[in-house]
């Protein structure tokens, strides 16, 4: 539940308040407290803004992103402070989560190994 509601501030704080500018979308996939609330673990996906052609964003970038999080933490934990009435402001950290990325490379591979199939059978 704290999982969900530290995202949800986070989240609207990246839309509305974060100043840094970033050239990606950063999307928050997945929120881990420990259980004395004193840290946060914040996994994000990154996606190249529109314009750019690209259906992924480089491991450079994705980062240099996690690093900007990551520098700006006390901000976040900030929000955290300020929207929330916790007994402790968990410490945050932010990583990379790939786990988006693996699922798409697991697509493109399926739908090729689809389209050899279909050409083989014809």
């Amino acid at each position: 539940m704290v999982e969900k509601e530290i995202q949800a501030v986070l989240g609207m704080y990246l839309i509305n308040g974060f100043s840094e500018p970033v050239d990606v979308f950063i999307t928050l996939s997945r929120t881990v407290v420990s259980a004395d609330l004193k840290f946060a673990k914040i996994y994000f996906t990154v996606l190249p803004k529109g314009g750019t052609g690209a259906d992924h964003v480089d491991e450079e970038t994705a980062e240099e992103t996690e690093n900007i999080l990551n520098e700006h933490a006390h901000e976040f934990q900030h929000q955290i402070a300020k929207e929330l009435k916790l007994r402790f402001t968990p410490k945050v950290s932010f990583f990379h989560d790939r786990s988006v990325e693996k699922v798409m490379k697991v697509d493109k591979l399926l739908n090729e190994l689809s389209r050899q199939n279909k050409s083989d059978d014809e």
